[in-house]
């Protein structure tokens, strides 16, 4: 993702729902890049598997400008 970091935020953009299902670690990178967009994101479970990524998470949720989401089954 980090090479191509640019060309995946600015696709993203175009979206106006981003359901993001990856690993923590991915969805944290991809939430990390995305978080001064208008885009809606939904964060597929689980969304971290240990208390750093949740710490992350958390930090980017109130960090962030788009609305994020977790999914629900």
């Amino acid at each position: 993702m980090e090479s191509n970091s640019i060309e995946f935020t600015e696709l993203c953009r175009e979206c106006d729902v981003l359901w993001i299902t990856t690993t923590p670690k991915n969805q944290i990178q991809a939430l990390g890049k995305l978080e001064k967009t208008q885009t809606k994101i939904i964060l597929d479970k689980p969304i971290a598997t240990n208390t750093r990524e949740i710490a992350l998470v958390e930090e980017l949720i109130h960090n962030s400008e788009c609305k994020i989401y977790l999914s629900q089954p």
